[in-house]
Order: structure tokens, then C-alpha cells, then sequence
């Protein structure tokens, strides 16, 4: 199996995982889970697939430096760019904006994880 095709499957379960953790959420603490909950699962997953392809390319090159670089000035782009969704969100829709905040964090958490287990695998290294 090839390391893309990993890729996609074990993003498939995080998917599938999150929106479980989405329903759960939602019928227990129905305040506390925006109704643009799908929107931001579709967004989570397009970064982490542009993130990955990026990333993968730059590991490709077998320059650690490089890739450290990289993925670094990656992981503040996204840092900036999630927060001004967040800032601007919550400019614009202040009523949702507690569940939102709330939500995003919940997805970003679930994605950050599985993108650092999926980019920093020990046998790439040894």
C-alpha cells in the first residue's frame, strides 16, 4: 500500500471519528457545536491534504533543514490564517460565536494530532 494511500485511509477514520465525536457532542451539549460544523471538518481536511502534499514533497528532498523550515513557516501560516477565520467569524457572527470558537478548537486539536503522527514517523528518521 502506498503512503499516500495510508494517508487517505487514516484521514478517512479521522473523519469519521470526528464526526462521531460531533454527534456526541451535539446531543449532549448542543450549545457548544456550531451549525457550520461540516463546513470546518471540509476545511480541516482540505489544509491537511495540502499540508501533507507540501510537506511530503519537501521530505522528499532529504534535506532536514529544509524541511524543518518548512514546516515550520507552515505551521505559522495556518496558525495565522485559523486565527483570523476565528477573529473574522466571530466578528461577523457574534451570537454563534462561543459554539464556533468552541468547535474549531475541538477540530483543531483532532487534526493537529493525527497531522504530526502522520508527518513525524520514526523510521523516516533512523
Amino acid at each position: 500500500m502506498t503512503e499516500y494511500k495510508k494517508f487517505f485511509i487514516r484521514l478517512l477514520f479521522l473523519v469519521i471519528a470526528v464526526v462521531g465525536l460531533t454527534f456526541l457532542l451535539k446531543s449532549s451539549m448542543p450549545q457548544f457545536v456550531t451549525s457550520f460544523w461540516w463546513v470546518l471538518i471540509l476545511f480541516f481536511v482540505a489544509v491537511n491534504i495540502l499540508v501533507y502534499f507540501l510537506t511530503m514533497k519537501m521530505k522528499s528532498k532529504n534535506d532536514f533543514r529544509k524541511f524543518n523550515n518548512f514546516y515550520m513557516l507552515a505551521t505559522v501560516t495556518k496558525l495565522l490564517l485559523y486565527l483570523a477565520i476565528v477573529a473574522a467569524y466571530s466578528f461577523v457572527f457574534k451570537e454563534d460565536s462561543k459554539a464556533f470558537i468552541i468547535t474549531f478548537l475541538i477540530y483543531y486539536l483532532c487534526f493537529t494530532v493525527f497531522e504530526t503522527c502522520v508527518l513525524v514517523n520514526k523510521k523516516d528518521y533512523e
